[in-house]
Formats: C-alpha cells, structure tokens, sequence
C-alpha cells in the first residue's frame, strides 16, 4: 500500500482511453465505447494525469468552451490509491491552470457525486449561487 503522496508523479496528458476506461472501472463506472472514449478525451482543454512508476492511477480533466464556461470532469482515483492526497494533488492542479488560463469573470463548475461540502469547504465552490438565474439541471440522453 502506497502512503505518500512524493511516491507519485503528475503529469500534463490526457489519459489513453485504455487508461481513462481502467480508471471508470475501478471505481465502478460504467466502461464506455472506446472510440468516444478517445474523440472525448482529445476534446477536452486540458488534462493531468497521476502516475506511480508506469502506472496511471488518477486523472482529471477540463472540459468546456474555452471562453466562458470551464468543467472539472472526470477526477477518478484508483481505489487503492484514495485517501492520501491524489484527487487533492490533481484537483489544485486543475484549479491553477484555470487560474492561469480561463479569462476573469469564467464560470468554473463540477458535478460531484459525493463528497460535495468537503469539497466546497477545501476549494471555495459555492452552491446554487445563482439561484436567481438557473438550478443546475442536466439529463443523461438514452
């Protein structure tokens, strides 16, 4: 078992799909077409990747419209690498590219499916901020 964070090397790249569909399964998400997969991955403004040795054991990514509108998507952690700072190292790499690069006054947003007032508490994302304005829907298309 790996306990320190220094073991680990991060990267600037997106995941291989092979790479991308490993992590989705290792914490049980669905494992989807590998051409998509890829035609995503290469769409996406920016990615790291969380290496120990060879081996990718996270990665995150942001997706979006370069201008306006910036999505932190996909921080996946190898199950057996969590809790110990790896989703924590990926996503302040994520937040200080977009400090360098998204233009001032972008929306900045994440989906999370857990853990979402940790993460508001650690990263200063807000919610429903702009209740006046919208609710954050979204439907997943069949």
């Amino acid at each position: 078992m790996h306990t320190s964070i220094d073991e680990y090397t991060l990267i600037e790249r997106m995941p291989t799909a092979a790479e991308y569909s490993a992590l989705r399964s290792s914490v049980r998400w669905s494992v989807l077409d590998p051409i998509m997969t890829q035609e995503a991955l290469d769409s996406s403004i920016y990615g790291c990747c969380l290496l120990d040795k060879d081996r990718v054991i996270g990665t995150g990514r942001i997706v979006g419209d370069y201008q306006f509108y910036f999505y932190l998507q996909d921080i996946i952690i190898d199950p057996e690498f969590q809790h110990q700072g790896c989703g924590r190292q990926i996503m302040n790499h994520l937040l200080s590219y977009l400090a360098q690069n998204a233009p001032s006054g972008a929306f900045i947003g994440m989906f999370s499916g857990h853990n979402i007032d940790s993460i508001m508490a650690k990263y200063s994302f807000v919610r429903d901020s702009f209740q006046h304005m919208s609710k954050g829907l979204f439907f997943v298309k069949k």
